[in-house]
């Protein structure tokens, strides 16, 4: 009894010192004070009222029918938590809640995930079509990324009616950066995939940050329908037109400046591209 309770107070601890609890002393102090309560066996009596008197100092004329102050915080307490097992503690051997309409911590052993044989494992076509469409056309993106890819490092440069002619407009625009004397970088747009074991890389559009995945529904119905553990997050793709346009950009260049780079946008940081003149960035819409 005594370890299992040392186990508990070493996971709230473990919480209270993470990332997601770090900058947030409101939500830090009411997780120890309903972990305390509850590791007492006391959280049973707690009411809104005595929460808000003891947590957020309210004075004895609060009143939770009027102020909503603790149900707002409970409720970011629960988010704040199901964020912090989606990423960091996602291997931590407790689990700690706090159910919806009361005030008492709950403490479960997080079950060891049962092995299941790779013929048993078919998700329901319905439910996951999207994240199949999705590879599928991850593997099209990448050989087309990949023919341009070669054809731009494989350039003849030998072949200047190839490219666009030299306007008195495209001159006054690119003039100043073909003049600098510093390496020309034409950086490609790598937006966020994820790595799937046993389908590939996935990715949804609407998650373009790594702090993004753990509230991406698709992501955590691959994560579920697959068994998952940690996630990977992958900025080593790039989409067609992006490389398409590095393609015609790099045979526009080529011919008008020796030091054309080529790279993506994971791998220059700010600092780096303030640095350089004649820095040029393609996206795609």
């Amino acid at each position: 009894m005594v370890q299992e309770l040392d186990a508990q107070q070493t996971q709230i601890q473990r919480i209270v010192q993470s990332k997601a609890f770090r900058t947030s002393a409101v939500h830090r102090n009411l997780l120890t004070y309903l972990a305390e309560k509850s590791l007492s066996g006391t959280a049973d009596g707690l009411k809104e009222y005595t929460v808000g008197l003891d947590v957020f100092s309210k004075p004895s004329s609060y009143d939770p029918r009027q102020e909503s102050v603790v149900r707002m915080h409970m409720a970011r307490l629960r988010q704040k938590l199901t964020d912090y097992y989606h990423i960091e503690g996602i291997e931590d051997p407790i689990v700690v809640d706090v159910p919806k309409g009361g005030f008492m911590m709950t403490f479960e052993p997080r079950p060891a995930p049962s092995p299941i044989p790779p013929e048993h494992v078919q998700p329901s076509a319905p439910i996951y079509r999207r994240e199949v469409w999705l590879a599928v056309a991850l593997l099209v993106a990448i050989a087309c990324a990949s023919y341009f890819g070669i054809r731009l490092w494989r350039i003849e440069r030998a072949q200047p009616e190839s490219a666009a002619a030299w306007t008195s407009d495209l001159q006054q625009l690119w003039t100043p950066i073909l003049s600098s004397k510093r390496p020309l970088m034409v950086v490609l747009a790598t937006p966020l995939f994820v790595r799937v074991p046993g389908l590939g890389f996935v990715r949804d559009s609407s998650s373009n940050d790594s702090g993004e995945l753990s509230k991406s529904k698709s992501f955590s119905s691959l994560r579920d329908a697959f068994h998952l553990g940690t996630i990977a997050p992958s900025y080593g793709f790039t989409e067609v037109g992006t490389a398409n346009g590095a393609f015609l950009l790099g045979q526009f260049l080529a011919q008008r400046k020796p030091n054309v780079l080529l790279t993506r946008t994971d791998l220059v940081s700010l600092p780096d591209v303030a640095s350089r003149n004649g820095t040029k960035r393609l996206s795609s819409a």
